[in-house]
């Protein structure tokens, strides 16, 4: 629905703001459940933070880890259902650290028992993402029953001893 992607594109730029206090940049997005809203809304989302001047190293790292949280979250968790949305948060401080947060509006999964199985074969369609996550950030966790990701990749511009 061409509606559907104009309301999208107003509510990303209502709702993207910079900071001057203790944060340099506030994404706050919502995205339909279709596989063809990915790749624009990471590349929409990787300019905004490269814009925002934020130092986190590898930036295909963080791509490819947003990437795969978006596809686990409108494949695996919304089900592509049309009427389910995602939600997309992300905080860039001044010192650089960046933190994202995606949440689906599914059922949620054991990620629990998706982490302690047998390796995962980065062909497989299920553990994949999980993996390529966790060698691209810092931190990765599941709250709400597995249905919200938060991310965090330290900024290098961060001392260790933080």
């Amino acid at each position: 629905m061409a509606t559907d992607g104009a309301e999208t594109r107003s509510s990303r730029r209502a709702a993207t703001r910079r900071h001057s206090c203790r944060q340099r940049l506030s994404i706050d997005w919502c995205i339909g459940s279709k596989i063809a809203a990915i790749s624009p809304t990471v590349d929409r989302l990787i300019r905004v933070i490269k814009e925002s001047q934020i130092s986190f190293g590898d930036g295909l790292g963080v791509e490819l880890a947003i990437r795969e949280a978006l596809a686990n979250a409108i494949v695996h968790g919304n089900r592509q259902d049309p009427t389910r949305r995602v939600h997309i948060l992300c905080r860039c401080r001044l010192l650089g650290d960046l933190f994202i947060s995606i949440t689906d509006e599914g059922t949620g999964f054991d990620w629990k028992q998706v982490q302690e199985s047998a390796p995962v074969n980065i062909y497989s369609e299920h553990g994949r993402g999980i993996m390529l996550m966790k060698a691209s950030m810092d931190r990765v966790r599941y709250r709400h029953g597995g249905s919200e990701v938060q991310m965090y990749k330290r900024g290098e511009n961060i001392p260790n001893e933080l």
